[in-house]
Order: C-alpha cells, then sequence, then structure tokens
C-alpha cells in the first residue's frame, strides 16, 4: 500500500486533523443513512437514480483511508499535474490528490458534484 513520504503536506497535523474528522463522520453517518435506506424495504435495484441521490443526499460517501493513501501514492508516483475527480462529495478524496499536487510541486485538480447542496457545503469550508 502507498504511504505518504516523511515530507509529505499528507502528515501536517492540520490536514490529519480535517482528514480524520471527515473519515469519522462518514463512519458513523454514512452507516446510519444505508441502515435507514435498508429499513425502508426500498429495493436498490428498482429505486431512480433520482430516488438514489435523494437518500444519500447528505451522506458524505468517502473514498476509505487506504484507497485515500493509494490514490496520493498513485498521483505523487506519476508527478500528476492536472486530475479530474467525478464524485467530488465533500471533498475527502480532493485532499488526498491536493496534497500529491503540492509535494509534486502544483496542479489543478478539477472537481464535480451533482448535489447541490454538497457543492454548497463543500465551498464553505474554509481551506487547509
Amino acid at each position: 500500500m502507498a504511504t505518504a513520504t516523511t515530507n509529505s503536506i499528507l502528515l501536517l497535523p492540520e490536514v490529519q486533523s480535517v482528514l480524520e474528522r471527515l473519515h469519522t463522520l462518514a463512519d458513523t453517518g454514512d452507516e446510519v443513512i444505508i441502515q435507514q435506506f435498508l429499513a425502508s424495504g426500498a429495493d436498490w435495484n428498482s429505486t431512480s437514480s433520482e430516488q438514489k441521490a435523494t437518500v444519500f443526499q447528505s451522506a458524505l460517501l468517502p473514498i476509505s483511508r487506504d484507497v485515500g493513501r493509494f490514490l496520493y501514492g498513485v498521483a505523487r508516483s506519476i508527478s500528476a499535474q492536472r486530475i479530474v475527480e467525478f464524485g467530488t462529495s465533500y471533498g475527502v478524496s480532493t485532499i488526498y490528490f491536493a496534497a500529491a499536487l503540492h509535494d509534486v510541486g502544483g496542479g489543478l485538480i478539477i472537481g464535480s458534484e451533482l448535489e447541490r447542496s454538497k457543492v454548497t457545503k463543500l465551498r464553505s469550508c474554509t481551506s487547509l
């Protein structure tokens, strides 16, 4: 598994604190949302995309810590200069990508998100 090197911005306490807070929120909050959906008796396969989007409107649905470190390692190992992300949600993966870009000298991340409330929430967050 790829891990951050000793000179990585990913290891800064401020970055670790934000990632830990977001992962913890997802670990607890997303599980509740998933359990509520399952308890409703709805069938995932027959649920429309619009209904699914409504169900997961407030879910973070981030990548895991291990996947984040893996994506960081891949982006850094290829000295990525541009990254396009589909489904930014609350920006967990974006933080891993941004750390990789920072550590290779800079670059550009283009994020996208269909859920308007997530975009609004993400824009209201302060930068690291």
